[in-house]
């Protein structure tokens, strides 16, 4: 699994405490929050736990990043049209990408179909939950990787957030 854009860590560090067995690659622009994923990293006593420090952007089209996870995470990055062209290019085919959202999911699904047909990805659905003790309402959008994403996806650096496709 990766979890692009962790910042503090979630969700990839509670599902790696969730499932220990599971590989996880945590990817982080910011240097100061990379310091404390390492630090969560040590302390937690977590094995299998990669940290990269960059963009998506460029991870994206690494080998040995690309077309590699099964799964792949992502919360509070930006919106969804933008995420799918970060996040299914780390994605082997028929893997699953799930994006947290707010309120307005079914909004961003609708914005986001053009990039999910250009990436090669297909909704396989969405959960409707309740934050406890804030009773936020979030929606977990499921996508599944079809096939291959084309070679020029993703786009250079700030281009997604700038320009959803």
């Amino acid at each position: 699994m990766i979890d692009i854009g962790s910042g503090a860590g979630f969700p990839g560090l509670p599902l790696k405490i969730y499932r220990p067995e599971m590989r996880l690659t945590l990817l982080e622009s910011q240097k100061k929050r990379i310091a404390f994923l390492k630090e969560a990293r040590e302390r937690l006593n977590l094995l299998d736990v990669e940290i990269l420090h960059g963009r998506a952007e460029t991870y994206g089209h690494l080998k040995g990043c690309r077309e590699s996870y099964d799964l792949a995470v992502c919360r509070a990055v930006g919106g969804l049209a933008t995420i799918v062209e970060l996040a299914l290019p780390f994605l082997k085919d028929k893997g699953i990408f799930i994006a947290m959202k707010g309120p307005k999911a079914k909004e961003e699904i609708a914005q986001a179909e053009r990039a999910m047909e250009l990436l090669s990805g297909r909704l396989k659905g969405s959960k409707h939950f309740t934050l406890p003790f804030t009773n936020d309402k979030r929606v977990l959008v499921l996508i599944e990787k079809q096939n291959p994403t084309p070679d020029r996806y993703p786009r250079r650096p700030n281009l997604p957030q700038k320009r959803p496709l």
